[in-house]
């Protein structure tokens, strides 16, 4: 499995590298800017937050994202025929595109936290809401990362893609609904919470447990 996982960190390492910088600077930026709005007042406050949880969703979802460029390099190259006639197994194949794109997401959802624990440290933003961003993103980033795999090797790269970006989305102004609510209700700061950090562990869980079933199936119905 080793193997397989590198090979997709490996193909995607260009845009990785590039991402990286590129998502350092609005982190480094919102650390910067931080120190003109944060203030006594909620309005400063929230604006930083506001600002931090835009890089993070850039850092995240743009890095992440690119790991579904192996999606069309395996197409491209033959390389779902190939494996077969290898001696792994279809869990093995499935498993280590699930373990390549958590490590790509652990990895912008760490790079996101060092910049946000500055934010609180420096600045003296709130911690709940600067960590929280970065781990319930990084949790909705698998959620919708994983389906993703299964259904391009039904139903193609373009489509799939669409509905990826679709889903997210979707998921992204739900959340940001909740956040809402939470800063103009004081009781639902109790239901955030359960939906923050109880709801989407269980859904990333449900995500990865179905598409892995169902990318066995698929890739066992593959010819070669």
């Amino acid at each position: 499995m080793k193997g397989l996982i590198l090979k997709d960190i490996y193909t995607v390492r260009f845009q990785l590298i590039i991402s990286v910088v590129l998502m350092l600077i609005p982190d480094l930026t919102v650390s910067l800017a931080a120190d003109s709005l944060s203030g006594e007042g909620g309005i400063e406050q929230m604006m930083s937050i506001f600002l931090f949880g835009v890089a993070n969703l850039i850092c995240i979802c743009l890095f992440s994202s690119f790991i579904l460029n192996t999606l069309n390099d395996d197409i491209n190259s033959g390389w779902g025929k190939i494996v077969r006639t290898m001696p792994v197994t279809s869990g093995t194949v499935i498993g280590a595109k699930f373990a390549a794109s958590a490590i790509v997401v652990g990895i912008t959802t760490i790079i996101s936290l060092i910049f946000n624990i500055i934010g609180i440290i420096v600045q003296g933003l709130p911690a709940e809401p600067l960590i929280m961003l970065p781990v319930c993103l990084g949790v909705l980033q698998m959620a919708v990362l994983c389906p993703v795999f299964p259904l391009a090797m039904k139903l193609g790269t373009r489509s799939t893609t669409l509905i990826y970006v679709c889903t997210l989305v979707i998921l992204l102004s739900g959340a940001v609904a909740a956040l809402y609510l939470s800063f103009t209700s004081g009781n639902s700061l109790v239901l955030l919470r359960v939906i923050f950090y109880g709801g989407l562990p269980v859904l990333a869980a449900g995500s990865m447990i179905l598409s892995y079933h169902a990318g066995l199936r698929v890739f066992s119905s593959m010819t070669i």
